[in-house]
């Protein structure tokens, strides 16, 4: 379902997108243990790039920066 001109914030809160994501993770979740599922998860309205600082020049995540930046979201799906 494409949406021309929709921005990322826009998309991340989409609730067509949120729909398709979570049927996948529900899919994905058949094939692993219940400790091991997805239980809750949320689309970040930003991309992860070097120029972001979300990227090492490897292009692995820095976990650090990204835990810091998005600590409320991370807290909510703990809560």
């Amino acid at each position: 379902n494409k949406k021309s001109g929709a921005s990322l914030a826009e998309l991340a809160k989409d609730p067509t997108l949120q729909s398709v994501i979570q049927t996948a993770v529900d899919e994905a979740n058949k094939a692993v243990s219940r400790a091991e599922s997805i239980r809750k998860f949320t689309i970040l309205p930003v991309d992860f790039t070097l120029a972001g600082g979300h990227l090492t020049a490897k292009l692995s995540i820095k976990r650090h920066v990204v835990a810091q930046e998005f600590a409320k979201e991370i807290e909510e799906l703990f809560a």
